[in-house]
Parts: C-alpha cells; structure tokens; sequence
C-alpha cells in the first residue's frame, strides 16, 4: 500500500503538534509503502528516525544489527527527550522486538537469570528455556532494560 492510513485521518501527533507539542516517534513505522509512501512528517511528527518507511532510518546489517537495533531506536528517544525537556512533547518509541527476526546478542542471552528462577525453587518454568524460548526471553528482558533506561532519564531530568 502507497498510504496504509488515509491522509485526511486525525492523528494524535497532529493534534498535540497544532497545541504546541513537539512530536517524536523512533522506531518502526511501517504505516505507509517504504519508497512510495508519504514521510512520516505527513501524520505530524516534528522529529523522526523509523525503519519500514520512506524517512531516515538506519542501515541494517545482519543479526548484530537485529540484537542492537532498539538500542538505537531508545538512544534516539533519550536524546529527543533532552533536547525537548524544557516544552512540551510527545514521544512514540516503538521497538522492533518481539518482531521477528530475533536475534538477541550473546551478552543479552546471557542477561537473564532463567535457569536461577529454576533452581531456586519458584516452580517450573512457563517455558522450557530452550533456544527459541530463551532467545525470546532474552529480547524481553532487554525491552524491559530500555524502558527503564528511558524512564531514568525522564526521572532525572524532572
């Protein structure tokens, strides 16, 4: 599809955009054809940086790109957060995780303590923490890290 949303749609950035909002969004798109779509500055966003659309993005390169990739999308939300602390804003950070492909890092499959949930006696897994599982698992928990990354900041800026 050239335009997955119709152009005359109300948009939420919009509205906030009109009322004096800056309006961000960092991440996946994928709202409108990539080449043939219109920029995401159409559905009022002063700031962007997406992947699955016509705007600036990052280049993609293989599964350490996958395991970094919202890393990326985050560092952008942190630091449009900071430029905008001072007004009023409104920020999408939309990870590209769980989607797939997953393709976690060896350090974050190594940041979980799923085999200690296990052995300390908390019951059996949900899951079995075999490969698929655990590599999901892995994503998850450096989703929930990112988050936090962000609501520090936001804490500690006031």
């Amino acid at each position: 599809m050239e335009d997955a949303v119709p152009r005359d749609t109300s948009w939420l950035m919009q509205v906030l955009q009109n009322a004096g909002y800056r309006t961000g969004h960092f991440g996946k798109w994928h709202l409108a054809h990539p080449s043939r779509g219109p920029n995401p500055t159409a559905y009022g966003l002063d700031d962007h940086r997406t992947s699955v659309s016509p705007g600036p993005g990052w280049e993609r390169k293989g599964n350490d790109f996958i395991a970094k990739e919202d890393d990326l999308i985050f560092q952008e939300g942190v630091r449009f957060i900071e430029e905008n602390r001072d007004k009023p804003f409104y920020l999408n950070l939309w990870a590209k995780r769980p989607h797939t492909p997953i393709a976690p890092s060896e350090e974050q499959m190594n940041a979980g303590h799923y085999g200690d949930w296990i052995a300390k006696g908390f019951g059996t897994a949900p899951l079995p923490f075999t490969t698929p599982h655990r590599q999901y698992a892995a994503t998850m928990t450096e989703a929930d890290r990112l988050v936090g990354v962000v609501l520090k900041r936001l804490k500690d800026l006031d």
